[in-house]
């Protein structure tokens, strides 16, 4: 069941012991006892139905504030992971930089140290 349908299966559920009251009236005019005393069983019956629709209700509700707590949860650790990625970026491009500068020093450490060849002649 929908969560949207839950006021107008209440509102259906109010209408309905409206008549159930409306020919319970009728009926204690012109009815036997059998009679108002099975619309009173119905209407019991109605009633209780409604005290189980509104306690699904309740938990319905409380479920979707549970979820809308989860959900907040859920962004605020979206948002950390967010932020931990993005400094391990800085870190990797730094870390980049800093190999290209030290292998840049290596080369020109190697061009320092090489052996100049011999000319065959």
């Amino acid at each position: 069941m929908d969560q949207t349908q839950i006021p107008t299966y209440l509102a259906l559920a109010m209408n309905a012991i409206v008549v159930l009251l409306m020919v319970a009236s009728f009926f204690r005019r012109y009815a036997t006892k059998d009679d108002i005393k099975d619309l009173n069983d119905r209407l019991a019956g109605v009633e209780a139905r409604l005290g189980n629709v509104e306690a699904g209700q309740a938990a319905l509700e409380s479920r979707q504030a549970a979820l809308e707590n989860q959900f907040i949860d859920v962004n605020r650790n979206v948002r950390e992971i967010g932020k931990k990625v993005d400094a391990s970026l800085d870190l990797h491009n730094a870390v980049r930089t800093d190999l290209g500068v030290l292998q840049a020093a290596v080369n020109r450490l190697d061009s320092y140290f090489e052996t100049p060849k011999l000319k065959s002649s």
